[in-house]
């Protein structure tokens, strides 16, 4: 499905980070989202997102339901489909396993989804406080991709022919999902040592298109809507330049405060993320008020936001990359709680700042976890080779199908870059962005029998490095991810 594109060498480009401070370290479109749900107490105070309302006494001004909704509906459509065995595919058509996707991903968009429907999923293992999806936020996914919420019709590079956009390249990817699901019933696929390919949602040409899914996702809608929408500056009365003087109607916050909390709901940090170190933040829950239960809306980390702070317990020079993205949207909305009207041009350029290194971490974070990847599959393909000593692995044979699960997750995180219009892989001709689609696309599964591991490890060596350089991560820290 990838769009071949000839690259440029990436050697060449580095990023110089920008310096964090660290500190001690739903809109609201008519979708009824959120009443200032928590607590109203300080002011992002010792790491806690929490912020009063100026304008109802006691209240929280912070609110962001459609978001952590949103996140909880990915969860829940991916673990429908990875709960998917042959015996639960008997008898399905394309039609309506296609339907039983949509379901969860168009969840408010007339298609039945309603607030009393269980949450299936848990909390990293832990029992929700939440029991149903209408206590978290009643929202849809689609309504939410760039050419339907932004009116952009922008193609998506590096999928297909490059001419589809965001919601047609998910439309593709239910397709082909439901069609290697059918095909499962009358045919048994196989790996090309004829191995059984035990995962429905694996396809004989490798691709995991349940994890393509969950990482396009992540990226057309979550980075999307938090960097090309909540946290832009290019529309006034949108954004960074929405309202900052009245209410919002019948809501205890400025449309600028909610504009702010919702980017940050998509970033999905816990709101005391930033009294807990990584390790903590990397468990996805803890226990802030000791009920035995993860408040989705306030105790539970997920999307970019784990994913950082896994990259920062393995790294080895210290990497802060999920503090320095929170630390920066504490100050930017401590900034605006500080600011009772306006801001003036002095304070609109500091929270551009803050934005730009919320954006900045948020990006290295998700190509910190590219690099996660890229090593897992290295660790695949270098474990190939001849048993008796002559090749460069140990002689396992090749695992197609976890070689496929980790190379759709590195496409469909290479594909969430090109969401944020402010991407460091974007800048100038888009030359680098280019390039890392092209040697993504000549490495799946596949290509160990076609190429030979050596070969494909290769690849992936030059592939890690490429990301480094273009990102400024350390030599230890690649290899430690």
């Amino acid at each position: 499905m990838l769009r071949q594109i000839a690259p440029p060498l990436l050697a060449s480009l580095v990023w110089t980070t920008t310096a964090c401070q660290p500190l001690p370290t739903s809109e609201g479109e008519g979708e009824g989202e959120g009443e200032g749900e928590g607590e109203g107490e300080g002011e992002g105070e010792d790491g806690h997102y929490a912020f009063a309302s100026r304008f109802v006494a006691g209240e929280s001004s912070v609110a962001y339901t459609g978001q952590a909704a949103r996140h909880l509906l990915l969860r829940e459509l991916l673990a429908d489909i990875d709960g998917l065995d042959d015996d639960a595919l008997a008898g399905q058509t394309t039609t309506q396993l296609v339907a039983r996707f949509a379901f969860f991903f168009d969840f408010k968009a007339d298609n039945g989804g309603t607030p009393d429907e269980p949450i299936a999923v848990t909390a990293f293992g832990a029992p929700l406080l939440q029991t149903t999806v209408g206590e978290v936020g009643v929202a849809s996914l689609r309504d939410k991709l760039r050419d339907l919420d932004l009116g952009d019709p922008s193609p998506v590079l590096g999928f297909g022919d490059g001419t589809r956009t965001p919601s047609a390249v998910i439309d593709d990817v239910f397709g082909a999902l439901a069609s290697t699901l059918v095909t499962r019933q009358s045919t048994t696929p196989l790996t090309p040592d004829g191995a059984p390919i035990a995962v429905p949602s694996v396809d004989v040409d490798g691709h995991d298109w349940a994890r393509i899914l969950e990482h396009f996702v992540q990226g057309s809608v979550f980075v999307s809507q938090a960097s090309d929408d909540y946290l832009d500056d290019d529309a006034t009365g949108k954004g960074l330049l929405s309202d900052h003087v009245v209410a919002v109607d019948g809501k205890p916050y400025t449309a600028l405060e909610h504009a702010w909390d919702e980017a940050f709901g998509y970033f999905g940090a816990a709101r005391r993320y930033g009294t807990r170190d990584a390790d903590d933040n990397a468990e996805g829950f803890i226990d802030d008020d000791g009920d035995g239960r993860a408040d989705w809306l306030t105790e539970v980390c997920y999307g970019v936001a784990r994913d950082a702070a896994l990259r920062d317990v393995d790294s080895v020079t210290g990497t802060n990359l999920g503090r320095a993205s929170f630390d920066a949207l504490l100050q930017g909305r401590a900034l605006i709680a500080a600011t009772p009207g306006p801001l003036s041009p002095a304070d609109l350029d500091a929270l551009r700042a803050l934005r730009d290194v919320a954006e900045e971490s948020w990006e290295r974070a998700a190509a910190a976890t590219l690099v996660h990847h890229t090593n897992t599959l290295l660790a695949l393909v270098d474990s190939v080779g001849a048993a008796d000593g002559d090749g460069a692995g140990d002689g396992a044979p090749h695992d197609f199908v976890a070689h496929a699960t980790a190379w759709s997750r590195l496409y469909g995180g290479v594909l969430a870059l090109q969401f944020n219009p402010r991407a460091r892989a974007l800048v100038g001709d888009g030359a680098a962005y280019a390039a890392l689609l092209d040697q993504v696309d000549d490495l799946r599964a596949p290509a160990v029998t076609a190429r030979g591991a050596d070969a494909v490890a290769a690849d992936l060596r030059a592939l890690r490095a490429d990301l480094a350089a273009l990102y400024g991560f350390a030599d230890a820290d690649i290899a430690a991810w």
